[in-house]
């Protein structure tokens, strides 16, 4: 085997143990539970679960789904679906409280509305870990304004 053959070689192996300590290392996908009150002309308050999937270190997508009574002109159910982005500004949990903003898109059923799709855009900030779970709040307008509360799943060492 030629020296060229064998620093290939050494360098592919080299730059495999980097990507495999890497993705050990990185954030992974963790579950969500929040609740919501949803002010608008079709109010709500709905309870939701999803997942949180990383992008990277700093940007989350969040898939949501959520269900909960509607109040207005008419009552019954509501229902959304969320498909949201948020920019972590301290991903490594540098400080106590981890603030974030982000935007995407909703699908929401309301009585006396039916289907609709709306944007969403949120601010929010999370806490420290409180055992394996992570507590935040957020705000958002999307159909409304939208005041939530809730946990992710925590790590050791990413929000």
């Amino acid at each position: 085997m030629s020296h060229r053959a064998i620093a290939a070689a050494l360098l592919a192996l080299a730059v495999a143990a980097r990507d495999a300590a890497a993705q050990q290392a990185a954030p992974s996908i963790k579950p969500v539970f929040r609740a919501d009150a949803i002010i608008a002309r079709e109010s709500s308050l709905q309870l939701g679960a999803g997942l949180d999937v990383p992008i990277g270190y700093y940007v989350r997508v969040e898939a949501l789904a959520a269900a909960g009574p509607a109040f207005g002109r008419a009552t019954g159910a509501s229902v959304r679906g969320d498909l949201v982005a948020r920019y972590q500004l301290d991903p490594f949990l540098e400080h106590s409280v981890g603030l974030y903003g982000g935007g995407g898109l909703s699908a929401r059923y309301d009585p006396g509305l039916h289907w609709r799709g709306l944007l969403v855009l949120v601010v929010g900030a999370e806490g420290k870990a409180r055992g394996p779970v992570v507590p935040f709040v957020e705000l958002g307008y999307g159909g409304g304004t939208r005041i939530g509360v809730g946990v992710r799943r925590g790590t050791k060492s990413f929000r």
